[in-house]
């Protein structure tokens, strides 16, 4: 939390490297705040100056994460971990497994799971295609020609 010493004090070169290096890394407004003594509220406040994207809590955005098609649809989403695993019925460890790749869903019933509650196919789950993030058509069917 910012001491009232703080308050509106400029940032420092050191403290502005920090903010970009910490968010680029995937860390929230609270994590980095605490990091450099500034409040989190400071911090966005700062990153939205600095055209930073920060994440917030459940919203991990580690760099083994990204381009996974799993974590992509729960971001497009808006999910948290907690939350898609909530809807699966596994722990939000599993899910984080799934995103970085060190495990992947072993039954199809999960795959089928993950299709329908992130609104993708199953190929653009496993990769094959790329995630549409334009305009789609959630739970509507597709028209045939």
């Amino acid at each position: 939390m910012e001491t009232s010493s703080r308050v509106g004090a400029p940032w420092t070169a050191d403290e502005i490297w920090t903010l970009r290096s910490m968010a680029g890394r995937g860390y929230n407004a609270r994590e980095i705040g605490k990091a450099i003594g500034r409040s989190k509220e400071s911090v966005r406040a700062k990153a939205h100056i600095e055209a930073l994207r920060l994440h917030g809590p459940g919203h991990e955005a580690r760099p083994e994460c990204a381009g996974n098609p799993i974590y992509e649809a729960r971001m497009y989403m808006r999910m948290t971990r907690r939350e898609l695993a909530k809807l699966l019925g596994v722990d939000s460890r599993t899910i984080g497994n799934w995103e970085t790749g060190r495990r992947s869903p072993q039954e199809m019933v999960l795959y089928k799971a993950l299709c329908e509650v992130l609104g993708v196919t199953l190929a653009e789950l496993t990769g094959e295609t790329v995630i549409d993030k334009g305009e789609r058509d959630h739970g509507d069917d597709e028209e045939t020609a």
